[in-house]
């Protein structure tokens, strides 16, 4: 399966390093989708590669897409997400376990990318995105309470139109979403999930003007499949602006129904079956 890492595949043998090759292989799949993975996969699971070679592949694959979907200005700071992203991707899903790096490690790594990103956009600040016709990743995101048609639009949530996760019973299984602050103005935003079923880390912050941020929703371990494969469960996604100095233990319920226009993001949890790698 192409989720599993191979020691679980070859001996059955299950630690919390599984769920970080898990990881990286969703990671592989939002920078370079599926065919991307596929492409790499051998490779890096037989560890006969070049770091650069992947990195640059997946860079041109992310480009593509960006470029395509969102229209966005090729920059530095893309790059610098891109490649470190690519690099965490790469480590998680080492043939080692032991050569994989913990999640907290994985969080740490994040937060240093994106407090270096903040700075660099200080330095060189992007120009706004051209908001014309919507694109597919903001045609989920709705307005509420909104009274103020000048504010526009604040966040991009990438996936865009649900939450896919390969079910394995009596496995956590994590996927990664991104959040694309594509306003001048300082965002908070809330994720509101059911807590029994699934986690999300972080589950609110405050979005700089003309950043991302990466979140990990963690589906927690079933004992069973459930029929049909059916979930019923979704990710709420709510963001609003606020001003500088805003800080994330002011984001609450209250306060989202109070402010004047929130965008929210509804996606559904769907279950999946972990895909198979190509055959050799």
């Amino acid at each position: 399966s192409g989720f599993m890492p191979p020691e679980y595949i070859d001996y059955g043998k299950v630690t919390p390093k599984n769920d970080v090759f898990s990881l990286g292989v969703v990671i592989f799949y939002m920078l370079a989708g599926k065919k991307g993975y596929g492409h790499y996969r051998d490779a890096l699971l037989r560890q006969n590669y070049s770091d650069k070679f992947i990195i640059d592949g997946v860079q041109e694959s992310w480009k593509k897409k960006m470029e395509a979907v969102m229209g966005y200005r090729w920059d530095e700071t893309d790059i610098l997400g891109v490649r470190k992203c690519t690099e965490i991707a790469i480590s998680c899903v080492h043939n080692n376990r032991d050569n994989r790096p913990s999640t907290t490690m994985i969080i740490e790594k994040l937060k240093k990318l994106d407090a270096r990103i903040k700075e660099m956009l200080k330095e060189d600040p992007k120009p706004p995105m051209p908001l014309g016709k919507l694109t597919d990743l903001e045609n989920n995101v709705k307005r509420k309470n909104c009274h103020n048609e000048d504010l526009g639009k604040y966040i991009v949530v990438d996936p865009s139109v649900e939450l896919c996760f390969p079910f394995e019973p009596k496995r956590d299984i994590p996927c990664c979403l991104q959040l694309i602050n594509k306003s001048g103005s300082f965002v908070a935003f809330n994720i509101n999930t059911d807590p029994n079923k699934c986690r999300a880390q972080p589950n609110r912050g405050i979005l700089a003007p003309l950043s991302n941020c990466y979140i990990i929703l963690t589906l927690q371990a079933q004992e069973k499949v459930p029929p049909k494969m059916t979930c019923h469960d979704k990710a709420i996604v709510q963001a609003t602006r606020v001003s500088k100095g805003f800080t994330s233990d002011k984001i609450t319920q209250d306060f989202l129904k109070k402010s004047s226009a929130v965008d929210v993001a509804e996606l559904p949890i769907v279950y999946v079956t972990s895909p198979q790698g190509p055959s050799n």
